[in-house]
């Protein structure tokens, strides 16, 4: 009988093409995804990685709110994102800015003085009045009335420190 040469044998067990798994130990163990044959799978291994706290990149927690949400699971989703926060991935730096937590974000604290002066001396030129209206106006806001009691109460409110409406208000017709 004749022996099968190792070119001619075949695997009784193939891998299948959709699934391709990658894991190398060292400080932790870290899992690549190159493509699964579904998004359950997908978010499974997610759900294994933020459990053993491996889950730690930016981009880790943005696809794994993404798969939860695209299967139909929100509250899954808020979780992920507010572990994110948790875990400092989410809502530092220009992420900050890109969620609308800050309004930008800077790359050195040299360019953040420079900026903050700016700002500074932009509201410093600002009507007083002006000001002192959008501080009396922040207080009220604070006390979260209803939109329309907000409305009217900023109606009754009277600024006569404000004496410069009408140019600021043709300024931005033109």
């Amino acid at each position: 009988m004749k022996q099968p040469q190792p070119s001619e044998a075949k695997s009784s067990t193939p891998i299948p093409d959709s699934v391709f798994v990658t894991a190398a130990v060292g400080v932790g163990i870290h899992l690549a995804i190159s493509a699964f044959n579904s998004n359950r799978q997908a978010r499974d291994l997610m759900r294994l990685k933020l459990a053993t706290g491996n889950l730690s990149r930016t981009e880790d927690f943005m696809e794994m709110t993404q798969l939860a949400l695209q299967a139909g699971l929100p509250t899954e989703g808020k979780a992920i994102v507010e572990k994110g926060f948790a875990a400092g991935a989410l809502g530092t730096g220009a992420e900050a800015e890109r969620w609308g937590l800050a309004n930008a974000a800077f790359d050195d604290k040299e360019t953040l003085d420079a900026e903050t002066a700016a700002c500074a001396a932009a509201i410093a030129e600002a009507s007083p009045g002006a000001i002192a209206a959008y501080k009396d106006l922040y207080r009220l806001a604070e006390e979260n009335p209803a939109l329309e009691d907000a409305l009217a109460e900023e109606q009754r409110r009277d600024y006569p420190q404000i004496t410069d409406t009408m140019e600021r208000l043709k300024s931005f017709a033109s």
